[in-house]
């Protein structure tokens, strides 16, 4: 892969880390050698829904507007809002969970920051070494340092709840590493907090949270203290380590989102019903503040089969309010689901609007909402973490839901625009 230097930079600047995108690109070459062959996209039996991942197989096989076409009418067999779950949806089954990628030890101060490593870059073309040369010593370089890589319960810390983050260091060849923590603390987010605001307790000795005692695995543990602005948005827990094989103390981070206000709670209410030909389950939310809320779950069959994963956008005023959740129909038919039903996996959102939510249900607010001014806070509250469940009261027949493709007057534009696509191409 060519090392582009003047895209790498912008690369970095604009979407992620240094490191990241740099083992990225070390990395990529390979990676897509090793990609499997595109499976058949309509899948037989019970599986009879093509999943995200096999349209874009699809469509990286075969971009064009027929193609295109073909891959909205698979998609578009279910609404945006009810779609199918499979096991392959690990960020959907466990929405929850983060696992960082590993990342190197960067012992060099020469090789820790964008402006060094510019200057390395520079002196070494200076030095009259081409670019696939430099792009080889880095990637020499950076492949043979010790890893580390933090897993965490949430990406997400709300009320009440408490994060867990394990710590794993390795060799280059994966290999154990000794390692020695001297600091631990939580940083809190620029806008709301230019400090840190907590220390973790950690411990590699078996104590919980701590699955076993010497693995090399720390465990790091913090809960919010409560509902204080400080501890609010784009949270870091900043670890700093001496390790084997590593010249100088290293201090590494992990990201994670601290969500201490509450909009509104799950009560553990519900009620279900039938509509239409698909199973609709209301969930009643105490809610705090007015908001535009996106709220989402998963339907699993009794033997904890997956079958539905579903949302619902809508704005609440304070009290108590139902959010109906719809779980199509032809979902269960095509994937042999009947039976009881269980509802899980419940996690809802709120915007932080600078104008009350429910001027964007009124249409001669347009004017003020365009205009309001941003607010120099995070964008996100979060409902804190539930892990309530409802079963259904009813055992459900492939009799009671229909087996009709999703349809509405957006689908059958859509549907119009691409066919006329697809034909102009193929004159």
């Amino acid at each position: 892969m060519k090392f582009r230097l003047h895209w790498y930079w912008v690369a970095v600047l604009v979407t992620v880390p240094l490191v990241v995108l740099l083992l990225w690109r070390f990395s990529s070459s390979s990676h897509s050698a090793t990609m499997p062959y595109m499976r058949t996209v309509l899948r037989g039996g019970a599986e009879g829904f093509v999943t995200p991942a096999e349209l874009e197989r699809l469509l990286n096989r075969d971009p064009s507007p027929r193609a295109v076409l073909e891959a909205y009418r698979a998609y578009a067999q279910y609404p945006d809002f009810s779609r199918p779950l499979d096991r392959t949806m690990v960020d959907l089954l466990d929405p929850w969970k983060i696992e960082d990628v590993p990342l190197p030890l960067v012992d060099d101060p020469a090789m820790r920051t964008e402006a060094k490593l510019r200057e390395r870059i520079a002196e070494l073309k200076a030095a009259g070494k081409s670019e696939s040369q430099i792009e080889e010593e880095l990637k020499k370089y950076y492949e043979g340092l010790p890893r580390y890589q933090f897993a965490a319960n949430r990406h997400t810390l709300t009320l009440g709840d408490t994060l867990v983050v394990t710590l794993k260091v390795t060799a280059a060849d994966g290999g154990k590493v000794d390692y020695t923590i001297t600091d631990a603390v939580i940083w809190g987010d620029p806008q709301m907090a230019r400090s840190v605001v907590g220390r973790p307790e950690y411990n590699d000795s078996g104590f919980e949270p701590d699955a076993k005692a010497g693995d090399g695995i720390t465990t790091f543990s913090w809960k919010l203290p409560g509902e204080d602005r400080r501890y609010w948005g784009n949270l870091r827990l900043v670890v700093t380590l001496s390790a084997r094989g590593v010249k100088n103390p290293v201090e590494i981070q992990h990201n994670f989102y601290g969500a201490p206000i509450v909009p509104a709670q799950f009560t553990g209410q519900f009620q279900e019903r039938l509509e239409n030909g698909s199973l609709v389950i209301e969930v009643f939310l105490d809610v705090k503040r007015d908001c535009k809320f996106i709220i989402q779950g998963n339907l699993y069959t009794q033997r904890g089969e997956p079958t539905h994963w579903v949302t619902a956008n809508t704005v609440l005023e304070p009290g108590l309010r139902s959010v109906p959740l719809v779980f199509f129909g032809k979902i269960f038919h095509d994937l042999g689901a009947e039976g009881r039903f269980v509802l899980r996996d419940l996690r809802g959102t709120c915007e932080n609007l600078p104008f009350p939510a429910r001027w964007l249900n009124e249409p001669s607010k347009m004017e003020q909402i365009v205009n309001a001014k941003p607010l120099e806070e995070p964008l996100l509250f979060y409902i804190p973490y539930t892990n309530m469940s409802y079963t259904t009261q009813k055992e459900y027949r492939f009799k009671d839901f229909s087996r009709a493709e999703w349809s509405s007057p957006e689908k059958e534009e859509r549907l119009r625009q691409l066919e006329e696509a697809a034909r102009n191409a193929e004159k």
